[in-house]
């Protein structure tokens, strides 16, 4: 089923007046096989069979097509429940930073409020990544601390609705123990400082920012090598 799908798609691209296909063009093909009344169920079939399980990364980098496409093959499949096909979807609308390359955080936000309102059925659950294995304490508390203002406001902390910030979890305080940070070896306790914000009413361009934001840090790590950090 497989091959014959291929083959479609190849003659598809062979009689394209611009021999290119895109990935673009690949998931509105296969989403067009999808759809055929014939042939859609056995596609999802062979499909659900070699790739029962589907994990998508920064999912909120995706579009509209593309989960259709997901969809299409995960939740319309007929016999989903016996074949045990599932779908994983992990995503951070903060992160969205490919709209030029046709990424639709307002499809993750319809997709991600979908699921929510589903989520009552146990077999549906929504989970929340709530713990920062990576930073130190202090920083992940700094961060906490600039957001925590916006919970008293109506003006959405990421412009848009729908798009809020969860407090974040340091490692201590779900594990126990926090990462290693910078400690002098003759003061103890002393930690580096975790955020520094730079503000001019005039700001620099963005190269001469770039600059001056280089030599700050080459600046600061000397400083810290000669004070013994």
């Amino acid at each position: 089923v497989l091959e014959e799908t291929f083959r479609h798609l190849k003659a598809a691209f062979e009689t394209r007046d611009n021999p290119v296909l895109s990935p673009d063009d690949t998931v509105r093909l296969l989403l067009k096989r999808l759809e055929h009344e014939s042939a859609g169920e056995s596609i999802r079939e062979a499909l659900v069979s070699s790739y029962p399980a589907c994990l998508v990364d920064e999912f909120q980098d995706t579009d509209s097509d593309q989960f259709k496409l997901l969809s299409s093959v995960h939740e319309k499949q007929a016999d989903a429940q016996k074949t045990g096909s599932c779908l994983f979807m992990i995503g951070d609308p903060k992160q969205s930073i490919y709209a030029f390359r046709g990424a639709d955080i307002f499809a993750y936000l319809r997709v991600r409020n979908a699921l929510a309102e589903r989520s009552v059925d146990a077999d549906r659950p929504i989970y929340s990544l709530d713990t920062n294995w990576r930073s130190t304490s202090l920083l992940v508390e700094a961060v906490n601390g600039i957001f925590k203002g916006h919970e008293a406001s109506s003006i959405p902390p990421f412009c848009y609705e729908g798009i809020d910030y969860q407090r974040i979890r340091p490692r201590k305080e779900t594990a126990g123990t926090d990462v290693g940070r910078l400690e002098r070896p003759d003061a103890d306790g002393a930690t580096a400082t975790c955020l520094q914000f730079v503000y001019e009413e005039d700001g620099p361009t963005v190269d001469e920012g770039r600059r001056r934001f280089a030599q700050d840090t080459a600046a600061r790590v000397a400083i810290m090598l000669d004070e013994g950090w």
